[in-house]
């Protein structure tokens, strides 16, 4: 475990325009020393899942459509990214609020915006290998071509920083842990249920179509088909926006949720 001297003697050099860096190693040092019995467990559950998805889909249908296959190939690797940030860390802010060492934690001499970006790094240190597997399992499995682009790599970046953040707005800004665990267990059965992630948004009642193209896990799922495919999604400049909307809003709220316990 990292020494509060070392996290502090890190902020103190944020004075130069590359101080933000040490503060973000120690502080990334502090959350890896934290999880250091967890990662492995956690990057194999990401693994497993992302596989699991991908060949379940194959089972309900003796021959899954080339274009639906595609959906599932490339939502599966949204869903590595996001569920890890929306689900495991709110629960893991709503542990510590149980065990009351979420003030201990939110008194660590380090700025929010390198808390927030420390966690963030996190996310695509446990999420990123699951979207390598589930893309390779995927193309092998249901022999697809993917067209891939290098869109593809800021779509992943920027759909893992919306997740984390989503994910931390929930864990800060909700006071009761309980309820911090029901809204995430809610979010999941939404997001795999209802939100045109592997599968085109065509197929929902036109009322759910229209308030997920204002949410922002469809337009996740066409900023990494579009890296991916070819011809598959449109509207990507869109998609962007919605997502970004989402990402500062949750970052502003976290940062504003962080900053009232101290």
């Amino acid at each position: 475990m990292i020494e509060g001297a070392t996290l502090a003697d890190a902020v103190d050099a944020s004075a130069s325009p590359l101080g933000r860096f040490p503060s973000l190693r120690a502080m990334l040092a502090w959350d890896l020393g934290a999880l250091r019995l967890q990662l492995p467990v956690l990057v194999a559950v990401q693994l497993l899942g992302g596989i699991g998805f991908v060949l379940g889909f194959g089972l309900f249908f003796r021959q899954l459509p080339q274009h639906l296959a595609l959906y599932v190939a490339t939502g599966v690797p949204v869903i590595n990214l996001i569920t890890f940030g929306l689900v495991v860390f709110p629960q893991d802010v709503a542990q510590h609020k149980l065990a009351q060492t979420y003030d201990y934690l939110a008194a660590l001499p380090v700025r929010r915006v390198v808390r927030i970006a420390s966690t963030y790094v996190v996310t695509l240190i446990i999420g990123l290998p699951a979207v390598v597997a589930t893309l390779l399992v995927a193309v092998a499995h249901y022999h697809l071509h993917l067209d891939v682009s290098v869109q593809v790599v800021p779509a992943l970046l920027f759909v893992a920083l919306s997740g984390t953040t989503l994910g931390l707005a929930l864990g800060h800004a909700i006071d009761r842990p309980t309820l911090t665990q029901s809204v995430t267990q809610l979010l999941v059965f939404a997001i795999f249920g209802f939100c045109p992630i592997m599968f085109p948004a065509a197929h929902l009642p036109e009322w759910l179509a229209r308030l997920n193209s204002v949410l922002p896990f469809e337009s996740m799922g066409i900023l990494v088909r579009a890296g991916l495919t070819s011809g598959l999604v449109t509207d990507v400049g869109r998609a962007y926006v919605v997502v970004a909307l989402w990402t500062v809003v949750s970052v502003g709220v976290a940062a504003w949720a962080m900053g009232r316990r101290r």
